[in-house]
């Protein structure tokens, strides 16, 4: 009888447990990570959308703070971020972390883990909690590409692409090219979104 009081009492124990986490609000983590403004332009694994394909010559990495370097083969994460938890992937892949800039109203964060890493500086509304701030005002890539930049910048520097809309983001437009790194295996996405003409994210995906 005890054991029988005590599997129900367990399996009572364990509904509960399971209900309140369904009903457990967000965590700081979660609450940032939603936050973060994410357009989800990865490569169609379908290979249906074809992207302008550049040489190695073409990789590129972010760079701020008076010359912190963040990207291909250098750090994978702004130094001191806030800890941050994504809506998307898988749990090895959903983990970021993230810095804000106040005064200009920029974020810049990196996502991934391992030999998948998606790093972007883009505009953003203050954040929903607490993030470590830093001065974005001037960052840009090593190539030259900052936020504001218009749609023929970056054509000019990185060669024709056509504009494609923005999923779920009505308004915004995208201009996105692969690098091959170390083909076939490796690359370097970068993909760059646009409002009324000017740049406001700009993504470097680097994956293997």
């Amino acid at each position: 009888m005890r054991a029988r009081r005590a599997a129900v009492a367990l399996v009572a124990f364990a509904l509960c447990a399971a209900a309140a986490a369904r009903a457990a609000p967000p965590s700081a983590a979660a609450r940032i990570g939603a936050w973060l403004p994410q357009y989800y332009l990865a490569p169609d694994p379908s290979g249906r959308q074809k992207y302008p394909v550049l040489d190695r010559s073409h990789v590129d990495r972010f760079v701020y703070g008076g010359g912190i370097i963040v990207g291909y083969g250098g750090a994978t994460q702004p130094a001191g971020g806030t800890y941050a938890v994504t809506g998307a992937g898988t749990k090895a892949y959903n983990k970021a972390r993230v810095v804000y800039d106040s005064a200009h109203r920029i974020a810049f964060y990196s996502v991934g883990c391992c030999s998948l890493w998606s790093i972007a500086l883009a505009s953003a509304n203050p954040p929903p909690g607490s993030v470590a701030r830093a001065d974005l005002a001037a960052a840009h890539t090593q190539r030259g590409f900052a936020l504001g930049d218009t749609v023929a910048r970056v054509r000019r520097i990185n060669g024709p692409a056509v504009p494609l809309p923005v999923p779920a983001h009505p308004g915004l437009t995208s201009l996105s090219y692969q690098v091959n790194v170390h083909a076939p295996s490796c690359a370097q996405w970068q993909n760059f979104v646009f409002r009324n003409g000017k740049l406001i994210s700009i993504e470097l995906v680097d994956g293997c």
